[in-house]
């Protein structure tokens, strides 16, 4: 249980921070600017700096979870939901860009790189 609320909000950040990185290549802004105005106030996290060193670094292994494995974890953690009658409002938007990005041909890559499919949907 644990498990599965722990890695809904994993993915949840993870998501976030990747379409701001794609937001801010679509208003032009650097990605290592945005990168350290965010992180030097309150969101500054792990899973943060687990997608900027793809998104700035270009290295995707620093968090080595498959976007097939995220999007099962998210599934996984919504049917607890609905067996316990909680209606789950955020993981909504997660498991769309998930199940999106794996069904698109990205089930194999990591979860870093999934700012590659938020930079896809621009235009």
């Amino acid at each position: 249980t644990i498990k599965l609320i722990n890695n809904f909000f994993a993915m949840t950040t993870a998501n976030a921070m990747a379409e701001a990185f794609a937001m801010s290549d679509a208003a032009g802004v650097d990605r290592a600017a945005l990168y350290n105005v965010m992180s030097a106030g309150p969101l500054k996290s792990g899973m943060m700096d687990f997608i900027k060193a793809y998104a700035v670094d270009g290295d995707a292994n620093m968090l080595a979870f498959s976007i097939k494995n995220a999007a099962k974890d998210v599934g996984y953690y919504r049917q607890m939901a609905e067996d316990l009658g909680f209606g789950t409002i955020m993981s909504n938007a997660t498991i769309s860009a998930l199940t999106q990005a794996r069904d698109s041909g990205m089930a194999e890559d990591m979860v870093p790189e999934i700012v590659e499919f938020y930079s896809k949907r621009r235009g």
